[in-house]
């Protein structure tokens, strides 16, 4: 049964401006489209072959094959990509197009797959797709090329929008938490602010105390761990404050080269990568958000801390960990935060 073309869209206020723009930039035409259109009865025969070939490639990466999920999992995401082949036969760019390719990009973004994966994917499936279309037309390579072409720009348009929303909605998490965050660190302070005098009193009416037993060596050691202990809280709440509430930036105007100087004998008598026993693979995304430690003794704020101060001068810093190799830190900072 001969599959009828749907309409294509036109300039008619269908397609949102912004995709309008992209579109244009692509040279995706209306001609384009309707070629694709033709492919309908191709893809819905065999793009089942090409999902299963895609996903077998996909899988044989580990990396990968953790984000995917179970089998379960994985079978329903090969039905969708058998509906989003089906779809880029469609010929329209309406708005139920745009908010298609908009959930791919929050759900990319929600399963944690990177863009690099991501764009690779595509890459790999347009090649796979390029290879059916140039079996099917055979000798008449002409058409078969002008269609890779159309079909190359569609998915390029694909890609933007889908980039766009997984980077829109990862902002969007990031202001949330910044908030949220902010909101943590002003009630943390001020407890903060409540705590530190009345143990600075008990600090002091200890101290006395311990003189007082300076004869009895039992008392004075539980004296000593109270101290400790209070001196463990003092830090705390220190720890608190600075994130809470950080000191102005002081920015001044140097002599580059002297800092330049500077720089190449703190980083030679300064390692920023050490060889212990790593941060595991499920800690790193949480290594800088306050209060969290895996120490017993850790405030789990110290991190947060330096990231804070980083990001108040315009830089930011990266983390690096293998298993039982080490931890590497990188700070970055822009030239204007030390200029």
């Amino acid at each position: 049964m001969a599959h009828t073309a749907p309409k294509t869209v036109d300039a008619g206020g269908i397609i949102p401006p912004e995709l309008e723009e992209r579109r244009g930039f692509l040279s995706l035409r209306d001609e384009d489209l309707r070629r694709l259109t033709r492919l309908h009865d191709l893809f819905r025969d065999e793009a089942g072959g090409v999902v299963e070939r895609f996903y077998e490639h996909l899988l044989s990466y580990p990396s990968l094959s953790q984000i995917l999920g179970d089998s379960q999992q994985v079978e329903r995401l090969k039905k969708l990509q058998y509906a989003y082949i089906l779809s880029l036969t469609s010929g329209r760019l309406d708005q139920d197009y745009l908010d298609n390719r908009l959930r791919i990009g929050r759900a990319h973004e929600r399963i944690g797959r990177q863009p690099q994966w991501y764009m690779g994917a595509y890459g790999i499936l347009l090649d796979e797709l390029c290879q059916l279309i140039h079996t099917h037309f055979g000798k008449r390579t002409d058409s078969a090329t002008k269609t890779c072409m159309a079909l190359t720009k569609l998915m390029n348009l694909d890609t933007q929008i889908v980039l766009h929303a997984y980077f829109g909605t990862r902002q969007q998490k990031a202001l949330e938490k910044s908030e949220q965050l902010a909101a943590v660190g002003e009630l943390a302070a001020s407890i903060a602010h409540e705590v530190r005098n009345p143990l600075a009193g008990m600090k002091g009416a200890l101290e006395v105390l311990r003189h007082h037993l300076a004869k009895d060596p039992s008392r004075v050691e539980i004296a000593d761990g109270l101290l400790a202990q209070i001196e463990r809280l003092e830090n705390l709440v220190r720890d608190l404050l600075t994130y809470a509430r950080p000191r102005p930036l002081s920015r001044q105007p140097v002599e580059l080269h002297h800092l330049l100087d500077r720089v190449v004998r703190i980083v030679a008598e300064i390692a920023f990568q050490d060889t212990g026993k790593g941060i595991k693979a499920a800690d790193m995304e949480r290594i800088f958000q306050p209060f969290f430690t895996t120490r017993h003794r850790g405030s789990g704020l110290g991190l947060a801390i330096v990231r804070k101060i980083v990001e108040r001068h315009g830089g930011n810093i990266q983390m690096e960990s293998q298993a039982a190799e080490g931890t590497t830190a990188l700070v970055l900072l822009p030239l204007e935060a030390i200029s």
